[in-house]
């Protein structure tokens, strides 16, 4: 057992836990505040960060790294560079095991901690770059079952995530970006992350992704923008504010960028900038390119 390290190139390099547990190991301390409580933690183990520069493994400008049980973890490169990272195999005297070791970031939050990590991945890219076409997301889902109860989760109703990329991406894999309302941004891969997911519709219409292949604390809350491959379906209130979307996706767009619409019988063209002023959309179309 080991943790497999893909560079930004692609290639993969394997390292047993053995290895990292033979590096020199010094300490680092933590502290974590619950209610009126500071708990202090000492660990044993080694900078990651500081192995991560010294074994030449490329350029990078994200790093996401995976556990057993598929939790994740995404930092930017400027947040790497910014904070101290460590694997850990010692906790106040107790050595952790194979199970219990883990990757931290003593002056981050514990959301940001991972535990047995087997996976980390080198990307030197943001997003899916820009999509060739935008479809308008409510009339994509009203073509899907919208279901009650889906399996494995109660009390909910939504669609299936199978159904979107069956039906309307028309892909049996692929690698997937979600944006919520509020700017978190997460990207993901088809099935691996997403099968049997769900689309659960809010009481507000809001959508927020449940998967069982991830834990709760990745579920993004009120998604507003999803892209498989050159195909992205972006509601309403994404529509909107379509050049923050873009600074945060990295497209290269300004307000007068120039938008076809797109309809079933005909196509016309606007401008981004009315694109985003429209107080709602006409029935008839059915999404937008955005020219260059």
């Amino acid at each position: 057992m080991g943790i497999r390290i893909v560079d930004a190139k692609g290639m993969e390099h394997n390292y047993s836990y053995e290895y990292f547990r033979k590096l020199p190991q010094t300490e680092t301390v933590s502290f974590s505040t619950k209610g009126e409580v500071t708990k202090k933690n000492t660990w044993k183990g080694y900078r990651f960060d500081k192995w991560l520069q010294s074994m030449d493994l490329g350029s990078f400008r994200n790093l996401r790294l995976e556990s057993e049980d598929r939790y994740m973890v995404s930092l930017t490169r400027s947040e790497i560079d910014t904070t101290e990272c460590w694997i850990v195999f010692n906790r106040n005297g107790e050595d952790l095991n194979e199970e219990n070791f883990r990757i931290i970031f003593p002056r981050l939050r514990e959301l940001y901690w991972i535990k047995s990590p087997n996976l980390i991945v080198l990307e030197d890219f943001q997003s899916l770059g820009l999509p060739k076409t935008f479809l308008f997301m409510s009339q994509q889902l009203n073509n899907l079952e919208l279901c009650k109860d889906p399996d494995p989760f109660k009390d909910i109703q939504g669609y299936k995530v199978d159904d979107l990329f069956r039906k309307v991406f028309q892909v049996d894999a692929a690698d997937v970006v979600m944006v919520s309302a509020d700017g978190l941004k997460i990207r993901l891969s088809y099935p691996k992350h997403l099968e049997g997911a769900v689309l659960e519709l809010r009481e507000d219409n809001s959508l927020n992704l449940k998967s069982p292949q991830i834990p709760g604390g990745m579920w993004i809350a009120d998604i507003v923008y999803i892209q498989a491959g050159n195909t992205a379906l972006i509601s309403d209130k994404g529509r909107s504010q379509l050049i923050d979307l873009a600074l945060k996706l990295e497209w290269k767009l300004s307000p007068k960028n120039e938008v076809l619409l797109l309809s079933a019988t005909a196509q016309s063209v606007s401008s981004l900038n009315e694109l985003m002023s429209m107080d709602s959309i006409d029935d008839s179309l059915q999404g937008f390119s955005i020219q260059p």
